[in-house]
């Protein structure tokens, strides 16, 4: 943790805000790591559903489940965190019928807005 140098008004000098800037930014980088970034499932990921042209798998970070959508099995077109993985399959669930509902209306020409 940084120690700011508060001042008697309750303010801190612009060098103590840097400090504790970049110290966020380094906490954070060793949470994030590149290998977080990639766009293909590894061994790690544990695999949800096959619909269509899409996947979907969970991984666990153990403060959550981070879930996948790949279309065409390498292109990463959503994802998100879940606290558990019975909450992760069910927010795919709910992803891929949005997903699939718009490659059936771009399959048989119809428009996804209401209006006529």
């Amino acid at each position: 943790m940084v120690s700011l140098n508060i001042c008697i008004d309750g303010t801190f000098t612009e060098d103590d805000r840097a400090a504790a800037i970049e110290k966020d930014v380094e906490e954070l980088s060793t949470v994030f790591k590149d290998s977080d970034l990639d766009a293909r499932p590894t061994n790690e990921h544990v695999f949800l559903r096959a619909v269509g042209r899409y996947t979907a798998y969970a991984i666990d970070l153990e403060y959550l489940w981070r879930w996948e959508i790949y279309l065409e099995a390498d292109q990463l077109v959503q994802d998100g965190g879940s606290i558990s993985l019975a909450s992760a399959t069910e927010a795919v669930d709910h992803v891929l019928a949005y997903f699939s509902a718009r490659d059936i209306n771009t399959i048989c020409g119809t428009s996804d807005d209401l209006s006529p």
